[in-house]
């Protein structure tokens, strides 16, 4: 059986959704700001149509950028000579001293 779409009922592309939503949850942009910049764009929507996108699809959304964060974090590599360099480093003598009032 196939995954239906959780798009299937929308008039709007995917993309658009997409983009209205992460640019809603992604910048310090109020609803109003993302009709604005959409509307800029061409795409003619309301701030409630961005908000309830936002309610409908921002959870599946996360979802898959914490799927993908995950996916990543597994070919990650850590410098193995880190710790050294970092001990290698000199010390600075303390110079001064602290009188007490």
């Amino acid at each position: 059986m196939t995954k239906l779409s959780p798009f299937r009922y929308f008039k709007t592309s995917p993309e658009i959704i997409r983009l209205a939503v992460m640019m809603y949850v992604r910048f310090p942009l109020s609803l109003g700001n993302v009709e604005d910049l959409l509307h800029e764009r061409g795409i003619d929507v309301s701030h409630e149509t961005v908000r309830y996108w936002w309610n409908r699809f921002g959870p599946m959304f996360a979802s898959e950028i914490r799927r993908k964060r995950v996916q990543q974090s597994g070919s990650f590599q850590l410098n193995p000579l880190r710790r050294f360099q970092r001990a290698a480093l000199p010390r600075r003598p303390v110079t001064g001293s602290v009188t007490a009032v």
